[in-house]
């Protein structure tokens, strides 16, 4: 067995540190005099980087479990950072975004005053660059195998200088466009372009006919006069046509000049509208909110609930890297030992270990980066799906960019100090003396690499917990969701809307003939005659107003008044409790009647039955109640359960209060369709509208059920992303116990084979380790349910039917994680408490 000294001389090489011993020429010295001048500092350098590329390449499995667990959580990180930076951090994709606001014209609550668009906003001027407004509206556009609604916008000048609209193809909307009276320019979508047009090359200069909703009485003569790039991007869909608006607007954007605060602005358009607008509230006034701002408003919870999963997670990982390598530093004491005792200062050995830290958070960030890059591509449309907004700029928005870059390079510089400082701790805090006479054997760690080691673990499993936690919270969401009686059957069900033109139906009696004809079209291709209208979507809840009845003493309720034929119930399979559905008399001049909901009858009539009684319902919300047709209750229905998932929210109005009054007897120029189970492709829909009237525009078919799916899977989507997390986070915490707690007892054996000898109880041994990762683990559920409060409420929009706070849960989830815990402590102490005392005792 080589001597001490020998085992000095052997390792002095690998310390860098020239032998003296040797003679050199002069030529050589001088050579090599004149190359330790030129840079003794890119030598060691360069010396040191090798040293730590053999030392890890030495323990490839170390090496490998460091890199993987922390390239996943810098994956993880850096492909939700990507959604955070284009949501909330990216400019938006227009010219000068950082001084694009959005105007709001009131505090929340307060209604918007009358007569914004004639007011002369141009005395803004000096202050805003450009105004922009658009007015939304659908183009049913002619010819073809059928009509075809396309979203579309009247826009103004400031639409097309302000958000630097251009064309992929022909020309944009010019000056002359917007004051010249006659058949309007418009410009198209390259989507329906591509989709209508065939991708026809001659597009520029073609004419449409089409209606729209704001002018219906005769078809528009539209000119296009070019096509929208691909990539354009605007707030809202309504973009397929794109034409001027001839028609003074108040501005729902405006880009400032450069210099002018947006608090001086909003004082002076609160100014100008006080001016013109002679008694509002005292409190009244304008805001100027920042644009992106505004459109993320509603997904900024939902993005932080996420963004702080995604970093606890990666805070795990790097904690478990970090007690790997505390107990790997705890190994290697013999080696730094060594070095300290042949003359090698600690900042040296610092500089070696921060070098592998570099190298392993280089080779990390560089392998997580990778893997964002591949899991973003492709994901533009699902975000967009599941947050209910578009994303800024489109798909492109996801790329990698300048703050993407600087996140991974700070990630490298995060990791590379959280690397070194673990080992650096065991330096610092270890006395090496007695590493060096015992060769590493029998030798302990400091107490502050121990005390490191127990706050790094105590941390994984609070961050852990609380993403179980919330996990668990939107797990009992979803499925309380799913579980969750809408009140009305959407299998087999296929629908689409239809826009009728007022020249053609302009009044009540031609529209009410038209949808007869529809239905009786309908019925014999549908199961069972099933088919029916409505004039409102049954997913979106529409706005309540006052329904009293017709007594002495009324009573009031707020209730959605809702036009339907008179199968709907049959056709999405909503039950009846009392009476029955309308007749076939109940159109135009019958006798007014109305179905309602069970809960609107409870609150209406609680000791009485509903059916028989007269409710007045004003035709609008302005109507005054005393004057309201007084309507007969016909018929109690099932409640529909409205569930609005709207602005990436959930909002439960439970059993919504509903009046049903036949369409018939108050038609609109908008219908939705249903048809249970169509005997024909759903194209067949369209077909057999145009067959009736082939200037009647009808929508996209699409079958209920998958609307309602749809609806559903943004808060489903986010309770599966939030497990994925929580059980990695999980699993790392476990992993991060059990290797502690094996640590110690292969630290300790010596000790517990003495024990052993001298007559200790197996349980006893056992009973000492667990103690020991008991209190790591009370120490970490208790942060834990802390930060789980703290989760709770960041997903407090996303929740439906369960409170931020749910004490059930959080038992739950922290007992189960707890007796998880304690297998991971109990499995090495079992293996503790097997030590043989004589090979122990022998060894040593």
């Amino acid at each position: 067995m080589p001597t001490f000294r020998e085992r000095l001389t052997r390792l002095r090489g690998s310390l860098g540190r020239p032998r003296n011993d040797l003679p050199l020429e002069p030529e050589a010295r001088h050579a090599a005099s004149t190359a330790d001048a030129r840079g003794p500092w890119l030598e060691n350098l360069r010396r040191d980087l090798r040293h730590a590329w053999r030392t890890i390449v030495r323990n490839p499995a170390f090496a490998i479990v460091a890199t993987t667990t922390l390239a996943a959580g810098i994956a993880l990180c850096l492909t939700v950072l990507a959604v955070v930076n284009a949501y909330l951090i990216r400019p938006l994709p227009y010219p000068d975004a950082d001084r694009l606001y959005s105007v709001v014209l009131g505090t929340p609550g307060q209604d918007q005053p009358r007569g914004l668009s004639d007011i002369d906003w141009t005395h803004l001027d000096d202050l805003v660059e450009h105004r922009i407004a658009w007015d939304l509206d659908m183009f049913y556009l002619l010819g073809g195998a059928y009509p075809e609604a396309a979203p579309g916008a009247w826009v103004t000048p400031g639409f097309v200088s302000g958000l630097g609209l251009r064309a992929a193809r022909g020309r944009v909307l010019e000056t002359g466009d917007f004051t010249t009276a006659g058949a309007p320019a418009v410009m198209i979508s390259h989507r329906l372009w591509m989709r209508r047009f065939g991708g026809d090359p001659n597009i520029v200069g073609r004419t449409l006919r089409a209606f729209v909703s704001d002018r219906p009485d005769e078809p528009e003569t539209l000119t296009v006069v070019g096509v929208l790039p691909p990539e354009f991007w605007h707030v809202n869909s309504y973009t397929d046509v794109v034409g001027p608006l001839r028609a003074p607007a108040y501005p729902y954007l405006v880009t400032l000049r450069h210099g002018v605060g947006a608090g001086y602005a909003a004082e002076r358009a609160s100014s100008l509208v006080r001016m013109a607008t002679p008694g509002l509230p005292e409190d009244w006034r304008a805001m100027l909110v920042p644009f992106q701002a505004r459109y993320a408003e509603e997904m900024r919870p939902l993005l932080n609930a996420v963004a702080l999963a995604a970093a606890l997670v990666l805070l795990i990982a790097c904690a478990n890297v970090a007690v790997l390598l505390l107990v790997r530093s705890a190994r290697r004491r013999q080696e730094l030992a060594i070095r300290l005792a042949l003359g090698a200062s600690r900042r040296r050995v610092a500089r070696l270990l921060s070098f592998e830290g570099l190298l392993l958070g280089g080779a990390s960030t560089a392998l997580g980066l990778a893997i964002s890059s591949l899991l973003t591509q492709g994901l533009g449309q699902i975000i967009e799906q599941r947050l209910g907004r578009r994303l800024p700029g489109g798909e492109s928005a996801l790329a990698i960019d300048g703050t993407l870059l600087a996140a991974a390079l700070a990630g490298v510089l995060v990791l590379t100090a959280v690397l070194t400082l673990a080992p650096l701790a065991t330096l610092w805090s270890t006395a090496m003396t007695p590493a060096l006479k015992s060769g590493g054997r029998g030798a302990t760690e400091g107490r502050g690499a121990r005390r490191l080691r127990s706050v790094l673990i105590a941390g994984e499993i609070a961050a852990a917990l609380a993403l179980l936690v919330g996990s668990a919270l939107m797990i009992r969401s979803s499925i309380g969701m799913l579980t969750a009686d809408p009140g009305f059957r959407a299998d087999g069900v296929w629908t689409t809307s239809i826009g009728l033109r007022q020249r053609a139906y302009p009044d009540a009696a031609s529209r009410a003939g038209l949808y007869a004809r529809l239905l009786q079209q309908l019925e014999p291709r549908a199961s069972g005659g099933r088919a029916a209208l409505s004039a409102a979507w049954p997913l979106q809840p529409v706005l309540p107003i006052h329904v009293e009845t017709a007594t002495v003493h009324p009573a009031t309720a707020d209730a959605a008044v809702i036009r339907v034929s008179a199968a709907y119930f049959h056709t999405l399979e909503i039950p009846f409790r009392d009476g029955g559905t309308f007749e076939s008399q109940d159109r135009i001049g019958g006798e007014p009647v109305v179905v309602i909901s069970e809960s609107l009858a409870r609150r209406l009539w609680p000791d009485a039955r509903a059916v028989g009684q007269l409710l007045r319902i004003p035709v609008s919300e302005d109507a005054n109640l005393t004057t309201a047709t007084p309507h007969r209750v016909v018929g109690v229905v099932q409640d529909v359960r409205q569930i609005d998932y709207d602005d990436g929210q959930v909002r439960s109005d439970g059993n919504q209060l509903d009046a049903y009054v036949p369409l018939l007897q108050d038609p609109g120029r908008f219908a939705f369709v249903y048809v249970q189970n169509p005997g024909e492709t759903p194209d067949g829909l369209r077909t057999l509208v145009a067959a009736i009237d082939p200037e009647i525009a009808a929508g996209t078919p699409q079958r209920l059920a998958s609307a309602l799916e749809e609806s559903r899977s943004g808060p489903r989507q986010l309770a599966w992303l939030l497990t994925a997390f929580a059980a990695f986070a999980g699993l790392l915490a476990l992993v991060g116990v059990y290797s502690v707690i094996a640590y110690g007892v292969r630290q300790r054996e010596r000790e517990i084979g003495v024990r052993l000898v001298v007559g200790a109880d197996p349980g006893a041994v056992i009973a000492l380790f667990l103690r020991e990762g008991g209190a790591l683990l009370a120490a970490g559920l208790a942060a834990g349910v802390a930060g789980a409060v703290v989760v709770g409420q960041l997903l407090r929009s996303q929740l439906f039917g369960v409170q931020p706070v749910e004490p059930g849960v959080l038992i739950a989830v922290t007992a189960a994680f707890a007796v998880c815990g304690s297998l991971a402590c109990w499995w090495p102490a079992r293996r503790a408490a097997m030590v043989d005392p004589a090979r122990v005792l022998r060894d040593e």
